[in-house]
């Protein structure tokens, strides 16, 4: 609704209603509570996703020091963690970036 000006809203909820067939005005609120449940739901689960994935980048990190003669590399996880703010997330094509908010 922010796209609109008041007037506009005004002028749009004067309108004469849509028509619908029968019990579909019902039947609308149950719907949308379903959809509301499933939002929900998989809100919950990318969650416990990048939960997860942050656990295991967690373990993934190497001790900090070296051992004598060995040459320090930077890896993955280190430099995943190093871009701060941001973190792999699962998509359907692989991992993508997004903004990290815990």
């Amino acid at each position: 609704m922010r796209r609109w000006q008041a007037a506009e809203l005004g002028r749009l909820f004067k309108q004469k209603p849509l028509s619908v067939a029968p019990g579909v005005v019902e039947a609308a609120p149950a719907h949308i509570h379903a959809v509301a449940a499933r939002i929900r739901l998989v809100n919950q689960q990318l969650k416990t996703g990048y939960r997860q994935l942050d656990q295991l980048c967690d373990r993934l990190v190497p001790p900090e020091e070296n051992a004598p003669g060995q040459r320090c590399e930077h890896h993955d996880v280190v430099i995943l963690r190093s871009i701060g703010g941001e973190v792999l997330s699962p998509s359907k094509g692989g991992f993508y970036l997004r903004h990290h908010t815990r």
